[in-house]
């Protein structure tokens, strides 16, 4: 199976168990945080059309929320600079470290934008063969079994949003919100 390990949708816990990985073992991950599009080009084009793909997306508040939680408390100080409030981050559109080319390459697309990194580009076509919805893990069949995801953020606490936020939220997201079929109500408030 091929993994497109979008950030802040369960990718440490699915890339562990699906290649049963321990980095301090093998090292980092190989074409970790990849585009679909990005992972086709490196691997060709025959070798992707011939296996499983796979992705996992969530509820686009919930990813923005998880986002910010886990990178305002980064261990990295420079990282967590770019987090202000979350109030102010939200009104500076959503700006994360990636925009500064501080990832292990050049990135051109949002760690927040989830269509961006299972679609070719500019259209509606979905490159990998499954698109789990993080709500729904439990029920995909992954080989080896459940994947036991552990939520990082919920360790450094919780946030309200503001209605406010959360319209810019659904705003900025709204593709994601409308490709995915996700509810644009605010039934959300934590990390």
């Amino acid at each position: 199976i091929i993994f497109v390990s979008k950030p802040r949708c369960a990718s440490t816990s699915i890339f562990n168990h699906l290649y049963d990985w321990d980095d301090s073992t093998h090292g980092g991950k190989p074409l970790y945080h990849c585009t679909a599009l990005d992972m086709i080009k490196i691997l060709g084009k025959n070798y992707w059309q011939q296996r499983k793909s796979i992705a996992v997306v969530r509820d686009p508040l919930k990813l923005v929320v998880s986002w910010y939680v886990h990178h305002k408390n980064h261990k990295d100080a420079n990282v967590r600079s770019f987090y202000p409030s979350f109030s102010d981050w939200v009104s500076r559109g959503f700006k994360t470290h990636w925009d500064k080319g501080w990832s292990a390459s050049q990135r051109t697309i949002s760690p927040l934008k989830q269509k961006q990194w299972i679609c070719q580009t500019g259209s509606n076509e979905i490159l990998v063969t499954d698109v789990i919805k993080m709500e729904s893990l439990n029920e995909y069949a992954f080989p080896g079994g459940q994947v036991s995801v552990s939520n990082s953020s919920s360790r450094h606490g919780t946030i309200t949003v503001s209605e406010a936020e959360f319209r810019r939220v659904t705003y900025f997201l709204s593709e994601d919100y409308s490709f995915f079929d996700y509810d644009q109500v605010n039934h959300f408030s934590g990390g």
